[in-house]
């Protein structure tokens, strides 16, 4: 419906949220608004030793409640219980679960969900297969 000043969810941009241990999530925000500017969307939330399983995934339902289909969670550590807490979500959000966040993941997904008409779910696995690219081990006269 043009003129009336608002845009369906279905056409806004994903969010990303991290899920980490620790303020590891947070700190990576920081540090990629200094290399990339400010990201709107972006969420972390950061698993605690002293925090109770059930307040962690409640705050992070109240961010998923209002975002967008086709969000990313971005997990730290594959089979680690942000990943398995990321997993639970995606049976009730529209949600897309990427594990192994690096700060090259995550400017990476920045740049990509700004695109419209863009398959998600094909960027993504082209991301993670880049992302696999990206670890290696590096010698100086390799490069």
């Amino acid at each position: 419906m043009k003129g009336c000043g608002f845009i369906s969810k279905a056409m806004e941009i994903p969010y990303i949220i991290l899920l980490t241990h620790g303020r590891w999530g947070e700190e990576l925000v920081d540090s990629a608004k200094s290399i990339i500017g400010d990201v709107d969307n972006v969420y972390s939330f950061s698993l605690l030793p002293e925090m109770k399983m059930e307040d962690y995934i409640d705050s992070i339902k109240e961010v998923l409640i209002q975002a967008p289909p086709n969000s990313i969670l971005i997990t730290d550590l594959y089979c680690g219980t942000t990943t398995n807490v990321a997993l639970m979500l995606s049976n009730d959000f529209d949600v897309k679960v990427v594990t192994g966040l690096s700060m090259y993941l995550l400017i990476q997904v920045e740049e990509m969900r700004k695109h419209k008409d863009l398959n998600i779910e094909d960027a993504l696995k082209q991301i993670i297969d880049e992302n696999r690219d990206k670890c290696d081990l590096l010698k100086l006269e390799d490069l």
